[in-house]
């Protein structure tokens, strides 16, 4: 989801049921989210608060330090 200009948008959903969902493969799908919407529009990104998505935000932010993120 996304927020902007007063609205949450639906963005994109990915299936990821045939994945292992550690840390870096969560990492590289909420990266990729950044790179199409452009780091600059970017300014916090919320997240679960399992292990896997702790990990995953400690990894986007050291890919991209510009970045806040919430668990």
């Amino acid at each position: 989801l996304v927020y902007c200009d007063g609205k949450v948008l639906f963005h994109r959903s990915y299936n990821a049921s045939d994945q292992d969902k550690d840390g870096s493969y969560i990492c590289s799908l909420m990266d990729q989210v950044v790179e199409q919407i452009g780091e600059k529009y970017v300014v916090q990104v919320i997240t679960d608060n399992q292990s896997s998505y702790k990990k995953a935000g400690e990894l986007l932010l050291q890919l991209r330090p510009n970045l806040y993120w919430t668990p």
